[in-house]
């Protein structure tokens, strides 16, 4: 635990032996006086505090360093101007040091109690008055302000608050990329003569699609993860915000072919998209799916679990909704998708089209094929 220790004076003379006393004995205070009754007193299990001036702390912080081999035992680890000397004021101390250890730490949730039963205690109590084992102190003392760290702070502590991060930063990189999508189709659909309110109700309905697939994406890939035993930290939580990228890119590039082919029919629509995509899609996929399987000549097992079965689950979910299924939910929504300038001119020209060839020749006879150039009519068996 971190200690602001000015004006606190703490565990120099612990019946160690050592006594305070500064060059100029006047500039002592009485409270100093009473420190030499510390030392016949035998107290080894409490930390005796005297409310003296900052320069006296820090003169007799400088004997205990030079000539009390247990300074380094408690491992106060007060910030030193030069070798022996404090930096005056002395703001901070440590205490425990690796002399303070935890036990039955087995679990992520063990060291989340741990973190959470001390913290309540130390960091998260506004302020600690101390107290001594055996009564009061000899002099009142003000509140002393700690934090807690180590290994189980600096590591374990991302465990706190991992679900709220990772949360607030898929939401914040998914609006984000929905953003930049429907400028993006705006801007694309305006440059192909559409109508401006066309254009417009095409990106926004284009944006909301992109946004499904991005949602269905994030939500399988941290609930696989979860399924196969990949515990949530910060390293497989990265997968889960490249499932945002990933899926980005994938239902971007099939909603824009999808709105910009120039039909108008549902079917239309999707078989020209996917027929300009299928295959550049399918070999993005392959490509990257290449380097990820790479991973599985390490012998190391945290790169298998925590790099591997990430980046795995995220190449195939979002490429499943982004190529397979993002196309059947535009078919099925086409009729929200506004139709492309010229569409009803094509459809018409491709109906008559049709009613020509289907038309019936009156005269052909029955059972006989029309006279080509220069033939004759066959009869049809």
């Amino acid at each position: 635990a971190h200690t602001n220790m000015s004006p606190v004076l703490c565990a120099i003379v612990d019946g160690f032996g050592v006594s305070c006393s500064p060059s100029n004995p006047a500039s002592m205070s009485d409270a100093a006086a009473s420190l030499a009754g510390y030392k016949p007193s035998g107290h080894t299990a409490f930390c005796p505090v005297l409310d003296v001036a900052p320069a006296t702390f820090d003169t007799c912080a400088s004997l205990w360093l030079q000539h009390d081999p247990n300074y380094a035992l408690l491992g106060p680890e007060i910030k030193q101007a030069s070798p022996g000397a404090f930096e005056a004021p002395v703001l901070f101390s440590q205490v425990g040091g690796s002399q303070t250890n935890a036990v039955h730490l087995y679990t992520t949730e063990d060291y989340l109690t741990l973190i959470r039963n001390t913290r309540g205690l130390c960091d998260d109590s506004g302020a600690i008055q101390p107290v001594r084992a055996a009564g009061v102190y000899d002099v009142s003392v003000g509140p002393l302000h700690c934090f807690m760290s180590g290994v189980p702070y600096d590591y374990w502590e991302q465990y706190l608050t991992i679900e709220t991060f990772l949360l607030t930063t898929i939401l914040y990189a998914s609006l984000a990329a929905v953003a930049v999508a429907c400028a993006f189709l705006a801007c694309e659909l305006l440059s192909l003569g559409w109508a401006a309110t066309d254009a417009l109700q095409g990106a926004v309905v284009g944006a909301i699609l992109i946004a499904a697939a991005i949602a269905a994406s994030v939500v399988s890939v941290v609930g696989l993860l979860g399924w196969v035993g990949v515990p949530l930290s910060g390293i497989s939580a990265m997968s889960s915000l490249c499932a945002v990228g990933f899926a980005t890119e994938f239902a971007v590039h099939i909603t824009h072919a999808f709105l910009a082919s120039g039909a108008s029919a549902a079917a239309a629509r999707a078989e020209a998209a996917m027929r300009s995509l299928f295959v550049p899609m399918l070999l993005a996929f392959l490509s990257s799916l290449l380097g990820i399987l790479l991973l599985l000549a390490t012998t190391f097992g945290f790169v298998l679990n925590y790099v591997f079965k990430p980046m795995i689950c995220c190449l195939a979910l979002t490429y499943f909704y982004g190529c397979v299924t993002l196309p059947l939910l535009l078919q099925a929504l086409n009729c929200l998708m506004p139709k492309p300038p010229g569409a009803s001119a094509a459809d018409a020209s491709k109906a008559a089209s049709g009613a020509t060839f289907a038309a019936p020749d009156a005269s052909v006879k029955a059972g006989q094929m029309p006279v080509g150039e220069g033939g004759a009519a066959r009869s049809v068996v």
